[in-house]
């Protein structure tokens, strides 16, 4: 089982309704070059199953800047999830060489550890990646 699906995960509640996902595809096409609103869409369409919608917006982030490692590491995400491995595996190194900090490179990682039988070490990545500080304040997504 995949860290992230585990009975135990339990996600931040919001304090406010998330976007819906036409929201976030019209504020990617109104700042067209705005490489984390092309992300945002991405991920929300994955969430949804859309992984064609996905790979489009993640397809756009990284026509905007080839050197983005949130592209690199969310289209790792979904060569993962589809069963490219030799194609997750190359964009997650380079995500990682772009950013060793970038959590869906991480992500990817993890599903491509996870999908070759190593649950402990897939388990292992993702608990740091969790608690891996980020921002300036740095909290970490674990203890938000």
């Amino acid at each position: 089982m995949l860290p992230a699906c585990d009975e135990s995960y339990q996600a931040p509640a919001l304090a406010y309704p998330p976007p819906d996902i036409a929201d976030l595809d019209q504020g990617a096409s109104l700042f067209d070059d705005h490489i984390g609103s092309w992300i945002a869409a991405g991920w929300a369409y994955f969430v949804s199953g859309d992984l064609d919608a996905s790979r489009a917006r993640f397809e756009r982030a990284h026509d905007i800047d080839h050197k983005f490692a949130e592209s690199f590491g969310s289209l790792a995400v979904l060569d993962a999830v589809e069963g490219n491995t030799k194609e997750a595996q190359r964009k997650a190194l380079t995500a990682v060489r772009l950013d060793r900090e970038c959590f869906s490179a991480t992500l990817a990682q993890t599903l491509l550890l996870s999908g070759a039988g190593n649950e402990h070490r897939a388990k292992e990545l993702f608990e740091q990646a969790l608690t891996t500080p980020i921002g300036k304040d740095a909290r970490d997504l674990a203890h938000n």
